[in-house]
């Protein structure tokens, strides 16, 4: 079965579309776009198919080749899929403060209900959860509501929102969750090595640990080894985890170092891969090099759109052709904007400078606290922050 979707339509809105033939999404067949007609005057619409080796660019072209129109989508019979839960929470010692006990408390009741999932579409009784494939999207939809109608799916926009109003915790309209997003692709091969390094990290500081229980803990997910430009080349795992963010920028976070060596660890030992639609500034800087075939991407490239039309700073810098994306100033390693090398790149007024910290063969940099004072004052403020929102 294929559907052919315009460009624009929503993916909830093709799942309810397409459920009551029984179908799921299976895989994208071939797609068509519109293309400047370089020096003819004119746009021009060019349809690929799998016999053409442009489609291995489009697949993932971060935007830069061209906008698309129609995308043809292959459909299969919908399926049942299994989630398994496999914490294993008394495997961590954690050294136990106010805070680790509130995220603590927030773990176990979110093991205890399943975190959401439900059984039989009313209770949650335990694992494993079983169900329909397209039903089992881990938190998107949150802003749809049955007690709304179709045309009114933001209730916050008119009115002021009441206790049982439905939404998405991380709506930019409204005051929600503010959290930075790491979702970084390392071989599967090496998966083991890396699940050791993480917990040698664990255990070199249990406690600031803490801050990743807050949001669910670090998660992994799977994908296949792919020919297509910019693609992962070999089975991949995605180590992904959210932490706090301060809305104003400059602020250090409490243990803020350890998240900045996980990903330096990841990107750097492992050769990691950043999602190109997550992650922190710097994560990019020559992230399209350790892609599949990023050469042949920029020959599709140039082919498509030789003036680049389409292109940005931002996306040369990504693709490696332009200037590096790292920014340098003061508090950028804070923001995710640099890795600090002097010492203003965090916050030595607030007593956080730039430490070099060696892991293994690895030198890691991050901004980290000089005593345990500055630590517990900067943890207290993400506390008594999460407490009045």
């Amino acid at each position: 079965m294929t559907v052919t979707v315009d460009a624009g339509v929503e993916m909830r809105i093709l799942l309810d579309a397409t459920r009551s033939e029984g179908a799921c999404v299976s895989s994208h067949d071939r797609l068509g776009w519109v293309v400047h007609g370089r020096n003819e005057g004119y746009a021009k619409l060019i349809h690929l198919t799998e016999k053409d080796e442009e489609i291995k660019a489009a697949r993932v072209s971060l935007g830069v080749l061209e906008p698309f129109l129609r995308w043809p989508l292959l459909w299969r019979r919908y399926f049942r899929l299994m989630e398994v839960c496999a914490e294993e929470m008394n495997n961590a010692k954690i050294n136990v403060s106010n805070f680790c006990k509130l995220v603590r408390r927030g773990v176990e009741q979110g093991i205890k209900t399943g975190n959401g999932f439900l059984n039989d579409g009313k209770t949650f009784r335990g694992y494993p959860v079983v169900g329909y494939n397209h039903l089992m999207q881990s938190a998107s939809g949150c802003q749809f509501d049955s007690r709304y109608k179709e045309n009114d799916l933001c209730p916050w926009k008119a009115k002021k929102l009441k206790s049982n109003d439905t939404i998405c915790g991380w709506d930019t309209q409204v005051n929600g969750v503010y959290y930075y997003h790491t979702s970084i692709a390392i071989p599967l091969s090496r998966i083991t090595e890396a699940i050791r390094d993480l917990k040698q990290l664990r255990d070199m500081d249990p406690s600031a640990f803490c801050a990743l229980e807050s949001y669910v803990g670090v998660l992994f997910r799977y994908f296949k080894g792919s020919t297509d430009y910019l693609s992962h080349k070999e089975d991949s795992v995605v180590v992904e985890f959210n932490y706090f963010r301060y809305r104003e920028l400059g602020r250090p976070r409490w243990n803020g170092h350890l998240m900045d060596e996980i990903e330096q660890m990841l990107l750097q030992k492992y050769g990691g891969v950043p999602h190109f639609g997550k992650n922190r500034v710097y994560t990019f800087d020559g992230a399209a090099n350790r892609t599949a075939n990023p050469g042949k991407f920029l020959e599709v490239k140039k082919h498509l759109d030789p003036k680049g039309y389409f292109s940005s700073g931002w996306s040369d810098g990504v693709l490696g052709i332009g200037k590096g994306l790292q920014i340098w100033r003061d508090g950028c390693a804070l923001d995710g904007l640099c890795v600090c090398k002097e010492d203003r790149h965090c916050a030595p007024d607030k007593g956080f400078v730039c430490r070099a910290e060696k892991f293994g063969r690895m030198l890691m940099f991050a901004c980290n606290c000089d005593t345990e004072k500055c630590n517990l004052s900067v943890m207290k403020s993400i506390y008594m922050t999460i407490n009045v929102s």
